[in-house]
């Protein structure tokens, strides 16, 4: 088995071992939603959108880790990385070597800090410490900030979180047992760089003014 193989199955067996160690959860779900920073960004900018575990049923839900697959269209965004993880100290937050699985996070160069290849898949991991888990209340956590740049112009782009990707990845929400609810999605709108539109406020009227001479 490579070292890679080695280090995706030892992450895996952490997590379903700290699944099983977590505190009792009490009733309800948690949803997984996107939530962007500003719903339209220039070509070139970077849009930040962060992702929040929400109680859905409920509240004072103990969580010991989560699991969410990035979904984005690689023509309009590209993914640069996450950044603010919130309050919580997360024991590990970051994109792990999955090369063992399903590979979504193909092209690490330092797992699991490194950013996969703008393909339009990822696969993201966040895992509590023992005997001190995250726990949500009637407040949102904000797990981490996923950073993107906008590459090309588009009246609406997804960035999303499916269930399944692959043979074995899916996202979920960890208690004693799994407790994923609904999983969101978040729009952003592409608009052409800031010097683009001067252009074409300067150029607009000078068309206009020749269009009348003429």
């Amino acid at each position: 088995m490579s070292g890679s193989s080695v280090s995706t199955v030892g992450f895996c067996i952490l997590g379903l071992v700290f699944s099983s160690a977590g505190l009792r959860a009490g009733e309800g779900v948690v949803d997984l939603e996107w939530r962007p920073d500003v719903l339209s960004v220039g070509v070139g900018e970077t849009a930040e959108i962060g992702l929040f575990a929400v109680a859905a049923v409920g509240d004072n839900i103990a969580i010991s880790g989560l699991q969410a697959i990035l979904a984005w269209d690689p023509g309009f965004l590209e993914l640069a990385g996450h950044i603010d993880d919130g309050q919580y100290g997360w024991l590990q937050s970051g994109f792990p070597n999955d090369s063992g699985l399903d590979d979504l996070n193909a092209g690490l160069v330092d797992p699991p800090l490194g950013v996969p290849n703008n393909d339009g898949d990822a696969f993201y991991t966040a895992l509590g410490r023992l005997g001190d888990p995250p726990v949500i209340d009637t407040d949102a956590l904000l797990v981490t900030t996923m950073r993107f740049h906008a590459l090309a112009v588009t009246d609406a782009t997804q960035v999303c979180i499916p269930e399944m990707a692959g043979d074995f990845t899916e996202s979920a929400v960890f208690a004693n047992w799994p407790i994923t609810g609904e999983l969101g999605c978040a729009t952003i709108t592409v608009t052409p760089e800031p010097t683009t539109l001067v252009w074409f406020a300067l150029l607009i009227p000078a068309l206009t003014r020749r269009s009348r001479r003429f």
